[in-house]
């Protein structure tokens, strides 16, 4: 089921070609394939057919399942990889009466009744007994022992007024290979990662084999914490020998082949595709060329979703703008510049994955390898958070409202392949397992929870296929076919969404210190000025990359950079951090606090 081609004709494929006179980048198909395609939809078989008998004097409905079930099955299999057709199994049944569901908060459960696993760390340090036991969890997702039934479902309408409609589902029982550890903030998650990584570190170093196959876990953090994490992991533990730190493609130049298909951990910040020189050196290495090579910049918006309605609005009296000003005209081209990057960096990861290079050759993307383990930090930084939510980030000062800015967010989900189905397809590939860390997991509507599941090892929760995500990168074309063929989300399908949805968080979640257990810990805010030495001054305004000289100052605050004019936000945190003032300032504080 889903491979039919009479029910769901295949869609148009398109490229793409310079338009020199306008000096940008279209998409082109062939002529007349979209209007073929649109024809082969409408003589695509109906599930109900109704034939009318004068003679007789009767009026009969036929009714096709297979017809949903094809669909249903599609949206569960498309574009996830060859053979997944047969582990589909489908059923279906006719509704007259549908329930509304009852939507609950959704709900985070801790795992207390697991056993623990005890993962050994460097004296004095131990891992507390709740920590042992969301370690347990995680491995069991690692060795793919959890499982997840994926579902997907389509209804079809009767005609008429009949109130009667069939509804298919197609299933697949499928092995999480993903999970998140949502803690308060100060739970250990970072410790947590670093046992699960430790507890499997033989292992990944004999499966490290050339040319690819590197025993590192790679780490994927926030610009701001690519040292903090380094800095755990020599406190924790002094097994892993091989911690390498990717800042931009000048730090990623230090390294050979060998270095990182060795290492036992990399280290990357999320938004690495904003990082200086890093998107020019992959095209370099893709095309094989001692030159520069020409890349296209990341789109500093994410493309648009177009507007199909018009509640709340004021309809102007003309036919030219139905939508009172609601769609921007400039939402279809910053559609085409998302789909055009997204197109260009997987044309650069096919090729450098065709490629083999020597050992000692430095510079290899990230991209050509395939990591053991994957760990995202602060993995709700780069979900669906909308504009709303970033402005109320500013408004609070939040510290990571300066660089987890809308094109940082768009650079992370890039990286991370998060509109790609098939995972061996994804930016970045794991053998094990993909963790994500958070204690903010956002979990206000099944859209996050749907996205989540996706990006957490391809998890399909039931309306993936539709996420409004999918449509940031359409053409104007498939925008009208997304609405002509959008499934109708009826009351029986939402209430399988947030079943779905609750059923994913229970298996692949984990959350045994909430905020409600922080409560009688008083959060002391404390302030200190400390006076720079004058080397020190010198080297604070020099961290300032990308800055004009004439305005760089001890003023200078993250959201004061802009990665799109050239500013590098990460030398300047990297600095702040290492000031020799400030940290024997937190000393000091540290040890007063220790003493009252």
């Amino acid at each position: 089921f889903g491979c039919c081609k009479v029910t769901l004709p295949p869609r148009p494929m398109e490229s793409w070609s310079f338009n020199k006179e306008r000096g940008e980048w279209e998409r082109l198909s062939e002529p007349g394939i979209s209007r073929s395609y649109f024809l082969a939809l409408q003589k695509a078989p109906p599930c109900f057919a109704v034939v009318a008998d004068r003679k007789e004097a009767s009026l009969t409905v036929n009714c096709h399942p297979e017809v949903a079930a094809h669909h249903a099955a599609y949206q569960l299999i498309e574009g996830r990889g060859d053979g997944i057709e047969r582990e589909v199994s489908v059923e279906f049944r006719l509704l007259s009466i549908q329930e509304d569901p009852v939507l609950e908060r959704f709900r985070l459960h801790n795992c207390h009744d697991l056993l623990e696993t005890d993962v050994p760390l460097k004296k004095p340090h131990e891992l507390y007994e709740r920590q042992k036991k969301a370690v347990t969890k995680m491995l069991r997702v690692e060795k793919m022992e959890v499982k997840f039934e994926e579902i997907e479902m389509s209804e079809q309408t009767m005609p008429g007024s009949t109130g009667w409609s069939l509804i298919a589902k197609a299933s697949r029982k499928a092995s999480l290979r993903g999970g998140v550890i949502a803690d308060a903030i100060g739970a250990g998650k970072t410790v947590i990662s670093i046992a699960i990584i430790l507890q499997g570190i033989e292992a990944a170093r004999a499966n490290r084999s050339f040319p690819r196959t590197s025993s590192a876990s790679l780490v994927v953090v926030p610009p701001g914490l690519i040292d903090q994490w380094k800095s755990e992991i020599k406190k924790f533990t002094s097994a892993m020998q091989s911690v390498i730190c990717i800042y931009d493609a000048d730090a990623l130049n230090r390294y050979s082949l060998k270095d990182i298909i060795e290492a036992d951990v990399v280290i990357c910040p999320v938004d690495m595709l904003e990082a200086k020189n890093y998107m020019g050196r992959l095209a370099k290495v893709a095309s094989g060329s001692s030159k520069d090579v020409e890349v296209p910049k990341l789109p500093s918006q994410t493309g648009q979703v177009e507007k199909n309605g018009a509640k709340g609005v004021w309809i102007p009296a003309s036919s030219a703008d139905p939508y009172g000003g609601a769609n921007n005209p400039r939402s279809q081209q910053r559609r085409n510049e998302s789909a055009y990057f997204s197109y260009v960096y997987h044309d650069y990861i096919r090729k450098i994955r065709e490629r083999e290079f020597e050992p000692d050759e430095k510079g290899i993307p990230l991209e050509y390898f395939e990591w053991e383990r994957v760990f995202v930090d602060e993995i709700h930084e780069i979900l669906c958070t909308s504009k709303d939510e970033l402005k109320e980030a500013k408004a609070k000062k939040d510290k990571n409202a300066g660089f987890f800015q809308e094109k940082n967010r768009r650079a992370g989900r890039e990286f991370l392949g998060i509109t790609t189905k098939d995972i061996t397809k994804r930016p970045i590939v794991f053998r094990s397992a993909i963790f994500g860390l958070t204690a903010t997991p956002l979990l206000d509507s099944t859209n996050r929870v749907i996205e989540l599941a996706n990006l957490i090892g391809n998890a399909y929760v039931i309306g993936l296929s539709n996420h409004w995500r999918n449509l940031e990168k359409e053409s104007g074309r498939d925008i009208f076919l997304s609405n002509f063929l959008e499934p109708k989300q009826s009351r029986e399908i939402r209430r399988n969404i947030y079943a779905k949805c609750q059923d994913y968080l229970d298996l692949a979640c984990c959350k045994n210190k909430n905020e409600e257990d922080m409560e009688g810990i008083e959060l002391v805010k404390h302030q200190e000025k400390i006076r720079m030495s004058s080397e020190e001054g010198e080297l604070y305004k020099k961290s300032q990359s990308g800055i004009n000289p004439a305005v760089q100052s001890f003023a200078i605050k993250p959201e004061d950079f802009d990665v799109t004019a050239g500013h590098d936000v990460s030398k300047f945190l990297r600095q702040n951090a290492k000031l020799a003032c400030r940290m024997q300032k937190l000393v000091e504080v540290s040890d007063l606090t220790c003493i009252a």
